[in-house]
């Protein structure tokens, strides 16, 4: 009996099965295949070449004789190492039996080639599903939230509120990273509190990772922040906004991986996946929540999302000091 392990992370189950599948799929349809020709290269190397022909010779004659057939290919297809199991694998339920479609020849194989799969990352993970779903939702409601914040920007000029305040020793500056302090925290708290309600209510084990979980929501909310502010320095309206920023945060979302896993998507669209802050912020919560990792572990992840929030704030602050907002 052969013997094969797969070893796995099933971050998305979706995912997990779809591969599993093939996998089976490719090994119970070629093991007759193979099977027959290992048996074929062992007859080969016992009998010799001469009586080797002359005994598949002797066999495609009996069987043609016995059952029907061409002779010159039954002799071919038994030479290649096909014994007709392969039609064993091919083979479907009898119809009308209520049943899926199911490889007749799987019981067979099965008992020569014994399957196990071990999974090597989150086996301790308690909810799985909720665990690799509740990160993608999460980023979600910040974006959308912190992106409403940073458009109020437009009620306080409407208000005179920043006249008002420019009138005291107070730059534009000091303005937008008031604001931008304002986002993160309210961001940083949003996460925790929904990742420590997703505990009690669907048994994520969040506290047993909460300073470091909470290290990464501070980095997605900064992330997010940067975002928000952006679109409230490229845009004219509070409308404008809102509708870009609903465009741009459900185009992030689908391709980011927060609706379903992005290894169903094309290639072309993975390559922009690693391109949005809702990429890297999973990323993140899953390394933490997931797959259990450590600071060091996790802090390329950490890196990167404070790159895009160094580079966003940067294109942010550089349009608001060229623009109307503060007139």
């Amino acid at each position: 009996m052969r013997h094969l392990k797969f070893f796995s992370n099933p971050r998305n189950e979706i995912e997990t099965q779809t591969v599993n599948g093939l996998l089976q799929k490719a090994i119970f349809s070629n093991v007759p295949e193979l099977l027959g020709q290992s048996l074929q290269a062992r007859a080969k190397d016992f009998l010799g070449d001469a009586r080797f022909d002359r005994f598949n010779d002797s066999m495609a004659t009996a069987i043609s004789s016995a059952f029907g057939g061409d002779q010159e290919e039954i002799r071919q297809r038994i030479s290649s190492g096909d014994f007709g199991f392969g039609g064993l694998a091919k083979s479907a339920a009898p119809a009308g039996s209520g049943e899926a479609a199911k490889p007749a020849g799987t019981d067979i194989f099965s008992k020569i080639v014994r399957i196990e799969t071990e999974q090597v990352v989150g086996a301790n993970v308690k909810s799985p599903m909720a665990t690799s779903l509740v990160g993608g939702w999460a980023i979600q409601f910040l974006l959308f939230a912190l992106s409403a914040s940073a458009t109020s920007l437009f009620r306080e000029r409407d208000a005179g509120i920043f006249q008002r305040i420019l009138a005291s020793p107070v730059t534009r500056a000091h303005i937008l990273w008031s604001k931008f302090i304002y986002g993160v925290t309210l961001g940083l708290v949003q996460l925790v509190v929904l990742f420590i309600a997703s505990s009690a209510l669907y048994g994520i084990e969040v506290l047993p990772h909460l300073g470091l979980l909470a290290v990464v929501c501070l980095f997605a909310a900064a992330a997010c922040t940067s975002f928000g502010m952006l679109l409230a320095a490229v845009s004219s309206s509070p409308e404008a906004a809102s509708g870009l920023a609903t465009f741009l945060i459900m185009l992030m979302s689908a391709i980011g991986g927060a609706w379903f896993p992005i290894s169903i998507m094309p290639q072309f669209i993975q390559q922009f996946s690693k391109l949005t802050l809702v990429y890297w912020s999973m990323e993140g919560f899953s390394a933490v929540l997931w797959a259990g990792q450590s600071f060091v572990q996790v802090l390329p992840i950490l890196g990167i999302l404070a790159g895009i929030t160094a580079v966003v704030m940067s294109l942010a602050i550089w349009r608001f000091n060229r623009g109307k907002i503060f007139e």
